[in-house]
């Protein structure tokens, strides 16, 4: 289902990061998230303390659920999806949407202060990726008894997740950023759609 999959999207590129500071950059960029066998794709546009994410309909998306996409706002934490083809806005839980803005927080270290016996984070170093210069941090986490690594990349300008790698398993990253300013009706809530709590 095609809102299964911008859900699903937000949530896997989310997941990676635990928090989100303020965030004002002006960009697009196309969001790439493997995980297993699967591939997500998405256009990702970002301005003003808004993101728009439009995942691509993966094969077999009913056509009523064609188009789905899903505005975080950062300043008011919140997560919505939008259907256009159902007519409805699907406000998500205030869980789900510091999942999905996770990505959008700048140092992962200063989010998940000092240690504990079950997790550390550090810088590693400094990368170019895409052409783009960021910072590298080593997450290390223990999920239900199993040890868990996660590398991060942040971009150093935007202060945004530019890449992450959970052990290989799953992996993100925002390719082709244009930097610049975006339309703002691509943040704008449609008028008459049905809001669903």
């Amino acid at each position: 289902m095609r809102l299964r999959s911008v859900v699903t999207y937000c949530r896997i590129a989310g997941a990676l990061v635990l928090s989100v500071p303020a965030f004002a950059q002006e960009f697009s960029a196309q969001g790439i998230t493997h995980a297993g066998a699967g591939t997500i794709t998405a256009k990702v546009f970002a301005s003003g303390g808004k993101v728009r994410i439009e995942a691509n309909d993966q094969p077999g998306t009913p056509a009523a659920d064609s188009g789905a996409y899903t505005i975080l706002d950062v300043a008011k934490q919140t997560s919505v999806v939008v259907s256009p083809g159902r007519k409805t806005v699907i406000q998500q839980s205030p869980a789900q949407a510091r999942t999905n803005l996770a990505q959008y927080g700048g140092d992962p270290c200063a989010r998940n202060p000092g240690a504990s016996a079950t997790s550390t984070c550090a810088k590693t170093g400094t990368e170019t990726i895409g052409g783009r210069t960021a910072d590298k941090y080593e997450l290390k986490t223990s999920v239900r008894g199993q040890s868990l690594t996660v590398n991060v990349w942040i971009d150093t300008r935007l202060r945004i997740v530019l890449k992450s790698d959970m052990q290989g398993s799953l992996t993100y990253e925002l390719q082709n950023v244009q930097e610049g300013p975006q339309p703002a009706s691509l943040f704008e809530m449609p008028a008459g759609y049905q809001k669903v709590p």
